[in-house]
C-alpha cells in the first residue's frame, strides 16, 4: 500500500479533528440494477466468462439475445429471428454462446423437403455475428438441450411428433455443418432433455429420456462415437419424468432422479454396462406430488439429493446407494449445495404455512455439523472452498453468507434494504450473483471497492492528514473457488481546494491480496494518506476528491471520495481604537481575524464576514454619540481588517472623556467558516472627547463712585473654542481661574477699588454653571476723575483628564470705568 508520509506536529492533535464519513460499504453491492427493453421479458439467463451475461429475452412473439458486458451496458441485442421458442442457452470458448430451440425453416428456393418447423441451434460470437446457423430434426422437433463437442460437431436432444398426437424423445449428432452424423429415437416416446458426453479417447453419450404421459416409457441410452447404443436401460417407474443426470466420467456410472405421478421421487445408479445398481425411494408415492428435483455428488462419490412432497426429504448417500444421512422437514426442500472437492452438503427447507426455515450442514461422513433456524425462503446456495455457505433467496431478494462454523457474516436484501420478489437467482463462477426480476430486469452484486468520504479540519499550522479507507467488499473467486486478488488505481483532483494552497496531490495503486483463511476476505481495508496544509486565508468549506480507476478483478461501486477542508478556528479580535471629538471625529473600532495563536488571517470566501454588536454600559449618552446606528463590522473578500465608526454628537456641555462601549456578539459566515470570538463576545470601549473650550472675560458694565456695595464687575464664561457657544462645566470639578488687574489702569486696587472674591473664582462643575462673576467694590474718592478697571486671566487650571482650556489674548482682558 502507498502512503504519503508527511511530518506531523505535536500541535495537530490539540487543533486539528478529522472525521471520516464512510459510506458504509455493503457486502455483495449492487453493480448494477437495469431493465433490458421495457416490453421484455427476460426468458433465460446464461453468466459468461469474464462476468457478463447472455440474456434471451422475449416481445411477444418474438425472440432476442442480448450480450451485457460486466457492468450492465449492452455489448449488442438481437433478434433470434424465426425462433418459436428458446429453450437453452449455452456459455462456448472464444467468447461465443450456442442457443438451442424451435425454428420455423426459411422458404429456400430449391429446398426439396417440406419442413417448415424443426430444431435449430444458432452459434453466436460477442460481435453479435452468427457464425453457425443450423436446422436439423425432421418437421416439428424441438430441441430442448445442445452441447458442442471438441471435435466442432454438436449434439442435441430433444422431441419431435410421433402420429397423430405422440411424440418421442431424440438425439442427434451434427458435424460442424449441421449434417447429421447419427441420431437416435426412443420409440417408446417422452422427450430428452438431459444428456452427458463421457469418454477421454473414445466419445460417448449417456442420455436420460422421460415419459411424463401414459403408455410412454422413461429410458437410458448410452451411444458410442457411431450412435450405437452399447446399452438401453428402460426405466421400471411409470411415467418417469427425469429432472437430473450425473454421468462419473471415471467409472462410467450414470446417476437419474426423477418423478412418477404413481411410484415417486426415485434415484437412479445405473452401471457401465447398463444394469441397475439401486433403485432408492426418495419421495413415498402416498406423499403427494412428487418433485424430486435436487441432485449433486462430489468428488469422492456421495450422492446429495432432495426434493418435496407433502413435506421435504433429503439425503446424503454413498456411490452405493447406502443413507449416510437422511432427514425430513415440515416444509419443501427449497435447495442443496455441495462443494464437490470437499464433500460438505447443505440443504435448506422452508415451511409456506409458518413462514419459517432450516438451514443444515452435512460433514461428508453424515455428521450433521450444524442446524440453523432461517426466516427466509433460500432456494439457492453455493458451498465455497473455504467452508462458507452463500444462500440467495430469489422470492425475497435477499443475500446471506454463513461462516463454516454456522456464524452469519452477512444478510441483505438486493435493493432498497426491503423484499422484493425475484424469478430466479443465480450463481455466477467467480462467486458473482443475479437475479432476475420481473419482466426486463436483472440485477447483478458482486464485490467491490468504496471509498471513503472524509472531513478535517485545516491544521493552525504545519499540516494535517486526510485518510481516505478503500475498502474491498470481497474476492472474486476463479471457477477452482480461489480468491483472486483486485488492484486499483487512484489519485487526488481537484475541485474547490487546489494543490497551491490546500493540499497535497497523490497518486498511485493499491493492490489487495488474498491470505489464506477467511479472517480478511471480507471487507478488506486500506488506507491512503493526504496531506492538507496550512494557510492564512479564511476560505469556508473546500473540498477535493481521491478518485478509483482501473480496477482489476473488481468493481468501483463507489469509486470517488470526497474531502471536506473546514477551517480552523478563526479569531475575531480588536486590532485598535482611535476616540472620537464632539462633533468633529467619529470614534473608529478596528478588528481583525487571527488564528488562536495570533498570526493574521484573510477573508478569501468569497463572501462578506459580518460581525454584529449592540452597545454597552459606557459613560456616553446619547447626546455624545448617535445610538440609533448599529454597531456592524464587514470584512470584505480579501481583508485581514474592518472597522466601524461611532457618529459622535456635538453638545454645550464641557465634560471628561467618555467612553462608548460596543459588545460584538454575533458572527455571520455564509461560507460556513468557523469564525467567533475568543469568549462569548468581544467588548470594546472607545473614548469620545470634547472638542477644545477657551475662557473669555467680559465687562458687567460701569460702575459710579458712591457704589459702595459689593457688584459684579467682569464675567469669566467657558466657552467653546471652534465657535464661541457657550459652555456647561459638567465635568464634576471646577475651572480654577486666575486673573489679575493690568497695571496701566489708571484705577487701582486697594484705592479706588476692591475685589471681594478674586483669591477664589471658579466655574462650578456641578453641570450648572457656564460662568463665574468677579466681584468687587468701588471705593469712595475725593477725587472726581473717571478711572478704568482693567482685569486680566492670567491662567486657567482645568478639570484633570478634562480638554484643554485656551485663553486668547483677544479674550483674556476686560474693562469698565469708575464714573462721577
Amino acid at each position: 500500500m502507498k502512503k504519503t508520509r508527511i511530518h506531523r506536529v505535536w500541535i495537530l492533535f490539540l487543533l486539528s479533528v478529522i472525521t471520516c464519513l464512510q459510506v458504509k460499504a455493503q457486502y455483495m453491492p449492487v453493480v448494477f440494477d437495469k431493465v433490458y427493453g421495457d416490453k421484455n421479458q427476460i426468458q433465460l439467463v446464461c453468466p459468461l466468462s469474464g462476468d457478463e451475461v447472455a440474456l434471451v429475452g422475449k416481445e411477444g412473439q418474438k425472440y432476442n439475445l442480448t450480450w451485457v458486458e460486466r457492468e450492465g451496458d449492452v455489448v449488442f441485442s438481437l433478434p433470434l429471428t424465426g425462433f418459436t421458442a428458446v429453450n437453452e442457452i449455452v456459455e462456448l470458448d472464444n467468447s461465443q454462446v450456442l442457443v438451442v430451440g424451435q425454428s420455423s425453416v426459411p422458404n429456400v428456393k430449391g429446398k426439396k423437403d417440406k419442413i417448415t418447423l424443426c430444431g435449430r441451434i444458432v452459434v453466436i460470437n460477442r460481435g453479435g455475428r452468427i457464425v453457425t446457423d443450423i436446422y436439423a430434426g425432421d418437421q416439428g422437433s424441438n430441441f430442448l438441450k445442445g452441447m458442442l463437442l471438441r471435435s466442432g460437431a454438436f449434439v442435441v436432444s430433444g422431441s419431435e411428433p410421433k402420429g397423430a398426437d405422440g411424440r418421442q424423445g431424440i438425439l442427434l449428432k451434427l458435424d460442424p455443418t449441421g449434417s447429421v452424423v447419427y441420431q437416435y429415437k426412443n420409440a417408446g416416446g417422452g422427450y430428452c432433455d438431459q444428456f452427458a458426453v463421457m469418454g477421454n479417447s473414445i466419445e460417448y453419450i449417456c442420455a436420460a429420456f422421460s415419459a411424463g404421459k401414459d403408455k410412454e416409457q422413461a429410458l437410458v441410452v448410452r451411444l458410442d462415437d457411431k450412435g450405437k447404443p452399447y446399452y438401453m436401460t428402460t426405466i421400471p417407474a411409470k411415467q418417469f419424468v427425469v429432472t437430473g443426470l450425473n454421468a462419473n466420467i471415471n467409472d462410467g456410472s450414470v446417476l437419474v432422479i426423477g418423478n412418477s405421478p404413481i411410484d415417486g421421487g426415485i434415484i437412479y445408479k445405473i452401471r457401465p454396462e447398463g444394469d441397475i445398481v439401486f433403485a432408492k425411494n426418495m419421495i413415498p408415492a402416498n406423499q403427494g406430488a412428487a418433485m424430486l428435483d435436487h441432485l449433486q455428488v462430489a468428488r469422492n462419490g456421495n450422492i446429495l439429493v432432495g426434493g418435496s412432497g407433502s413435506q421435504g426429504y433429503y439425503a446424503l448417500l454413498r456411490n452405493d446407494g447406502t443413507a449416510l444421512y437422511s432427514g425430513t422437514s415440515k416444509g419443501n426442500v427449497r435447495g442443496i449445495g455441495m462443494n464437490p472437492a470437499t464433500g460438505e452438503s447443505v440443504v435448506t427447507t422452508y415451511d409456506m404455512s409458518g413462514r419459517r426455515g432450516t438451514f443444515i450442514r452435512i460433514h461428508p461422513t453424515g455428521k450433521v455439523e450444524f442446524e440453523r433456524s432461517l426466516d427466509g425462503n433460500f432456494d439457492k446456495m453455493k458451498v465455497t472452498n473455504s467452508g462458507e455457505i452463500l444462500l440467495l433467496s430469489s422470492s425475497e431478494g435477499r443475500v446471506c453468507m454463513f461462516s463454516s462454523t454456522g456464524e452469519k457474516e452477512f444478510d441483505r436484501y438486493v435493493t432498497d434494504n426491503k423484499p422484493t420478489a425475484y424469478r430466479q437467482a443465480y450463481t455466477s463462477s467467480s462467486g458473482e450473483l443475479l437475479f432476475l426480476g420481473m419482466g426486463g430486469r436483472l440485477v447483478k452484486l458482486g464485490h467491490g471497492l468504496y471509498v471513503s468520504d472524509v472531513k478535517i479540519t485545516k491544521p493552525v499550522n504545519g499540516i494535517a492528514t486526510a485518510i481516505f479507507t478503500v475498502t474491498l467488499t470481497g474476492y472474486a473467486t476463479t471457477k477452482e473457488g480461489a480468491p483472486i486478488p483486485v488492484s486499483v488505481g487512484y489519485a487526488t483532483q481537484e475541485k474547490t481546494a487546489n494543490i497551491a494552497n490546500n493540499f497535497t496531490p497523490v497518486k498511485g495503486k493499491l493492490s489487495f491480496t488474498p491470505s489464506r483463511g477467511t479472517a480478511d476476505r471480507y471487507l478488506v481495508k486500506q488506507d491512503i494518506e493526504v496531506s492538507v496544509k496550512a494557510n492564512n486565508l479564511i476560505e469556508g468549506m473546500k473540498e477535493f476528491e481521491l478518485v478509483l480507476s482501473d480496477a482489476q478483478q473488481s468493481y468501483l461501486v463507489k469509486p470517488v471520495g470526497k474531502a471536506v477542508i473546514e477551517d480552523q478556528q478563526a479569531v475575531v479580535k480588536l486590532v485598535r481604537t482611535e476616540q472620537g471629538e464632539e462633533g468633529t471625529k467619529d470614534i473608529l473600532y478596528e478588528l481583525g481575524l487571527f488564528k488562536p495563536d495570533g498570526t493574521p488571517l484573510t477573508n478569501s470566501t468569497g463572501a462578506n464576514i459580518i460581525v454584529d454588536g449592540i452597545y454597552g454600559e459606557g459613560t456616553a449618552d446619547a447626546l455624545d454619540f448617535d445610538m440609533g446606528l448599529t454597531p456592524r463590522v464587514m470584512f470584505a473578500n480579501g481583508s485581514q481588517k474592518s472597522s466601524f465608526l461611532v457618529k459622535t454628537l456635538e453638545d454645550t456641555r464641557y465634560e471628561l472623556p467618555k467612553t462608548v462601549v460596543i459588545n460584538f456578539n454575533k458572527v455571520h459566515c455564509l461560507s460556513g467558516s468557523n469564525v467567533a470570538f475568543e469568549g462569548e463576545l468581544l467588548s470594546c470601549s472607545g473614548v469620545v472627547v470634547d472638542q477644545p473650550a477657551r475662557l473669555m472675560i467680559a465687562s458687567l458694565g460701569d460702575h459710579r463712585l458712591n457704589n459702595n456695595v459689593v457688584s459684579g464687575f467682569f464675567t469669566v464664561s467657558l466657552v467653546r473654542a471652534s465657535d464661541g457657544a457657550l459652555l456647561t462645566n459638567a465635568t464634576g470639578s471646577d475651572v480654577i481661574v486666575n486673573c489679575v488687574t493690568v497695571p496701566d489702569a489708571s484705577a487701582k486696587e486697594g484705592k479706588d477699588f476692591v475685589f471681594t472674591n478674586m483669591h477664589d473664582l471658579r466655574i462650578s462643575g456641578d453641570g450648572n454653571h457656564s460662568s463665574a462673576n468677579v466681584y468687587g467694590v468701588v471705593l469712595y474718592s475725593t477725587d472726581a476723575a473717571e478711572k478704568q478697571v482693567k482685569l486680566k486671566i492670567k491662567s486657567v487650571t482645568q478639570p484633570t483628564g478634562a480638554q484643554p482650556i485656551s485663553v486668547s489674548d483677544a479674550e483674556a482682558t476686560a474693562e469698565f470705568t469708575i464714573r462721577k
